[in-house]
């Protein structure tokens, strides 16, 4: 869906996942969950620098855009308190956007 609405995403530079296993740490040879589907792809991965560079070649030709560096801690809350954006890329896992969103244990 990523794709089709709103950039276009080169073939090579996605990883396609069409099987996933996931092993019991006790046992190695016990599989908890098993997601495979043949000749299906489950999703896909891209490294996040390349997604971010092909967002902001796509958009920064739009009028409507505008980019706005952070440059000091404060402007997270406002971002989180004003919610006048529509998008926000964080690429930062360790400040107040990813830990209010992201980090929560279950």
């Amino acid at each position: 869906m990523f794709q089709k609405k709103i950039v276009k995403i080169n073939k090579n530079l996605i990883w396609d996942i069409n099987k996933i296993e996931i092993y019991n740490d006790l046992n190695t040879k016990e599989k908890i969950l098993n997601f495979q589907q043949s000749n299906k792809i489950l999703f896909s991965i891209i490294k996040n620098n390349d997604l971010y560079k092909l967002l902001i070649n796509s958009i920064k030709k739009n009028n409507k855009f505008k980019k706005i560096k952070i440059k000091n801690k404060s402007f997270y809350s406002k971002i989180l308190n004003n919610q006048k954006f529509d998008l926000v890329i964080n690429c930062d896992g360790n400040n107040e956007i990813s830990a209010r969103y992201f980090l929560k244990k279950l």
